[in-house]
């Protein structure tokens, strides 16, 4: 059974790891059936994202808002965060943003994010 406070530590770790380009870490979150939808509709599976976490631009993912919808072995989650990305050779940017991502359990209990999909606030 999925809990609020599981889901809380997850989407933490989630953060944690896009921040610091922890490519393990974000190995150990991510469903190996994953479906990430990026907000410029792009779309990566677990082997296509994972390269990318290691040359993260994010410095800063703060959430503003969270709503979690348990359902038994998952969660999905509404998200609003406020952001800061540096793209190399870039100057950083401050955006908003919007996620739905959907947490469950695997056959080993260990909770995984298995699709994400977010946008840019206007």
């Amino acid at each position: 059974m999925v809990t609020t406070e599981m889901v809380v530590a997850r989407e933490g770790a989630r953060r944690a790891a896009l921040i610091a380009g922890d490519r393990e870490a974000m190995a150990e979150i991510l469903a190996d059936r994953l479906i990430w939808t990026h907000a410029n509709g792009r779309v990566d599976t677990k082997e296509s994202y994972l390269p990318s976490v290691s040359v993260s631009a994010f410095r800063v993912i703060d959430p503003i808002a969270q709503n979690i919808a348990l359902l038994g072995s998952a969660a999905v989650v509404k998200s609003e965060f406020a952001m800061t990305i540096h793209p190399p050779g870039k100057e950083p940017v401050a955006l908003r943003t919007f996620a739905l991502g959907v947490w469950a359990l695997g056959d080993d209990e260990v909770l995984r994010l298995t699709h994400f999909q977010s946008g840019i606030m206007g």
